[in-house]
């Protein structure tokens, strides 16, 4: 189908296809089409010695390069009754004689017909494309591994090769034939795929079986999906990030147990529970994204970054840390399906093996006591998130905010709000011109969100600079730090803060001129403190000071949220009254021994 503008011209065709073939061209195409990204590899990148294109026969990938080819004058020309009949115009155009071996040929076939050998013709036919998207993946993993290094970030690559060493017969065919765990590892090949696919698989599988035992690892609590998506294999001090594609993402196994991170993090514990691995999914030729997840890590002294990609040959200033090829050569059987980086669960452990005894364990020795971080990364959200966070700001600024103020901020849960909390405001209040209070806003606590609401609002109606706002989806929120709504079952887990702190820095705190953030001093919630030590750390890297407030203490004792809540369950009003504002007093009866 063709789309035509107000003159009947043709803009564009439109077809749709599922293969991976048709969408990672898609993707090199639109980025082309945009201009995206400082670096942008062509044609004469690829193949120094061609000078003009000819394309042959009409598709939308045909008429599309074309359009490319074109906006950057690079000589192109065309041929094929579609051209004529469609195109006249272009079809007309004289460009320069060229000999025929300095002119790269393309044949575009016609777009109806799909399936596995459709798709391979297809891809073949765009290869110079597809190279594109690869060599802007390489370059994007050098630029950063350099970057990485120049401020101290301990940062390692591994390039898998497109084809392995010492191939079989059966690694071959594989590579051929595209057979791997999706829609063209099913297809062509009539018995032959299956038995590949089994073989490497290492037990009876069909496509029914696969997507079944793929929609059960998709429900994995270990893949995040939030501020920040990723694959957390478990919690500690400091992280070992795995970025990359299928491998990393754990798509071509059945269970996220068999993935390459958590056979690493396996190892890794064996030597030190300081480190974990956390995933980063990066599909080739979305190279936008895979840049924006490069600067949104927060990397410290003692975390190492993995870079994981596939090997283009033409890119001449890649780096191979780890020998990749090295490893592939000692295989005794069957360790991947169509590449080298499409992994089954022996790959995923040998591999391992190599990559934790031999570059992993002599980093991690030498780790620091009070490690400083080196990148605190700018959180990427979706437009969508965007407008949210812009349409929540509007609703709670201040009418009395102005440039010129010194504004700061608490945020607070009040679960229920105590002469704690009290002794808190009135304490860093008179520190500020405005004073924001955060209020947690999920419904994840004893007492309801409104309630807590209400006790913040009613205790502060006379403080003239007090602004208490609900804290919204993206401050101290389930999206932005679950643990913080799982404490009380998870008293010892260690803290990722980041996402909240780093949105909190990024888009809340400048938005409405927040300077300072006050918290109270947190001797014996485990978690909390945590997150305070966190705040200490992170927000000053975006300007704004933290000040901790030493806790109030009534009778020789903090006065806690926790403590209150202990005495209620117990029916220990008396020892309640003590310890809450007399107005959340008269709330807290009403509510619960009266029952209202």
């Amino acid at each position: 189908m063709s789309i035509l503008d107000e003159y009947g011209q043709i803009l564009y065709f439109a077809f749709w296809d599922e293969s991976y073939e048709y969408e990672s061209i898609e993707l090199v195409l639109r980025k082309l089409e945009t201009n995206r990204g400082e670096q942008e590899f062509f044609v004469n990148d690829i193949y120094p010695n061609v000078k003009k294109v000819r394309i042959e026969n009409l598709n939308e990938y045909a008429f599309r390069f074309y359009k490319i080819l074109k906006q950057r004058k690079f000589p192109v020309e065309v041929c094929g009754e579609k051209w004529k009949v469609f195109f006249p115009d272009i079809y007309a155009e004289q460009t320069d004689m060229i000999p025929d071996n300095n002119v790269l040929k393309i044949y575009a076939d016609g777009v109806a017909a799909t399936g596995m050998s459709t798709a391979i013709d297809i891809r073949k036919q765009w290869d110079c494309v597809i190279a594109m998207g690869l060599m802007m993946h390489n370059y994007i993993t050098e630029k950063y591994r350099e970057y990485f290094e120049s401020i101290g970030v301990k940062c390692l690559t591994a390039y898998f090769p497109l084809e392995a060493p010492n191939s079989t017969a059966d690694e071959v065919y594989r590579h051929q034939a595209r057979v791997r765990p999706a829609k063209t590892g099913w297809g062509g090949g009539i018995g032959l795929s299956i038995k590949q696919m089994e073989q490497v698989y290492g037990g009876k599988i069909d496509e029914k079986k696969w997507n079944e035992l793929v929609a059960e690892r998709e429900k994995d609590s270990r893949y995040v999906h939030g501020i920040e998506e990723k694959i957390c294999y478990g919690t500690a001090k400091n992280r070992i990030y795995l970025i990359g594609p299928c491998i990393v993402g754990g798509v071509t196994v059945p269970s996220l147990d068999e993935s390459l991170g958590a056979c690493i993090n396996e190892k890794i514990r064996q030597i030190s529970d300081e480190y974990v691995v956390e995933g980063r999914y990066c599909e080739h030729f979305r190279s936008v994204e895979y840049e924006n997840t490069l600067k949104s890590l927060s990397i410290t002294e003692n975390d190492i970054v993995i870079l994981i990609d596939q090997w283009y040959g033409l890119h001449k200033k890649q780096t191979k840390d780890i020998i990749v090829e090295d490893i592939l050569e000692k295989r005794k059987c069957d360790w991947f399906y169509d590449c080298p980086i499409h992994t089954n669960y022996i790959g995923n452990q040998e591999i391992s093996k190599v990559i934790c005894k031999e570059y992993l364990a002599p980093i991690m020795a030498k780790q620091k006591d009070n490690p400083q971080y080196l990148q605190i990364g700018k959180p990427f959200l979706s437009n969508e998130a965007e407008k949210t966070i812009d349409t929540y700001i509007e609703q709670v600024r201040s009418a009395r905010a102005e440039d010129s103020m010194k504004i700061g901020s608490i945020v607070m849960n009040c679960n229920p709000m105590t002469n704690g909390h009290l002794y808190l405001i009135n304490t860093v209040r008179s520190k500020v011109d405005l004073l924001y209070i955060f209020v947690v806003e999920e419904d994840k606590s004893f007492f309801a969100f409104s309630d807590r609401l209400s006790m913040v609002k009613k205790e502060t109606e006379y403080m003239e600079n007090v602004e208490v706002v609900p804290s919204g989806k993206f401050v101290l929120s389930y999206i932005t730090m679950p643990l913080y709504f799982e404490k009380e079952e998870k008293k010892l887990a260690v803290l990722d803060a980041m996402a909240d702190l780093k949105i909190f820095g990024s888009y809340i705190a400048p938005k409405l001129g927040i300077s300072v953030r006050f918290v109270g001093e947190e001797p014996m919630d485990f978690v909390t403190r945590q997150y305070n030590n966190r705040m200490k750390d992170i927000l000053p890297q975006y300007g704004i000071e933290v000040v901790e407030v030493p806790r109030f203490q009534q009778e020789g004792r903090v006065v806690s949220a926790s403590l209150v809540r202990k005495n209620l369950k117990e029916g220990k009003m008396d020892t309640v009254k003590k310890l809450v504002p007399s107005s959340v007093y008269s709330y807290l009866y009403k509510k619960i021994v009266s029952g209202m």
